[in-house]
């Protein structure tokens, strides 16, 4: 478990495929979210985590209120390369009453650092959609930069960031 003066983050587990989880993929933010087509039922979910949890190259996070517990986002690492010191990030925050207060960016540093620590990760990248103006700002106060990178595709639609750790 990772822990922040507001959050914790741990391993999702197929329990947390809850109908609160399946939710956010029916609001306005999961149109950014390319699984959210194929998240229909609890158990869409449930295989989700679980091939995720199979695999080596993924570090696949809950995000959880300290104080209530209450599960407000995910985020993933998908691929992890230890070979090459990188990982692809994304993250969502579900809960709609969780979003703007800062919550993404205290999460993306705590587990970058567990990442750096544990991990030997000294590279992170992200696409980000060019019109997520939110999104954006808050990976650059991160100090996530804007590069090209191979680990995402270029597209008109979407910006590469990088993040040196």
């Amino acid at each position: 478990m990772i822990a922040t003066q507001r959050l914790f983050l741990r391993p999702l587990r197929q329990e947390d495929a809850t109908q609160r989880y399946l939710d956010w993929f029916r609001g306005p933010a999961s149109e950014r979210i390319y699984s959210s087509d194929l998240m229909n039922e609890t158990d869409d979910l449930r295989r989700y985590i679980a091939e995720r949890q199979a695999r080596e190259d993924v570090l696949f996070l809950g995000i959880f209120e300290r104080t209530s517990g209450d599960h407000i986002g995910n985020l993933k690492y998908e691929p992890i390369s230890e070979k090459e010191f990188v990982a692809t990030m994304g993250i969502f925050i579900g809960e709609p009453s969780a979003r703007g207060k800062g919550i993404a960016g205290e999460a993306i540093q705590a587990a970058n650092s567990w990442l750096k620590d544990r991990r030997r990760i000294r590279k992170i990248v992200l696409g980000v959609e060019t019109n997520n103006i939110a999104a954006i700002r808050a990976y650059e106060k991160i100090g996530f930069l804007f590069e090209e990178c191979e680990e995402i595709s270029p597209s008109a639609s979407t910006l590469s960031m990088v993040l040196t750790l």
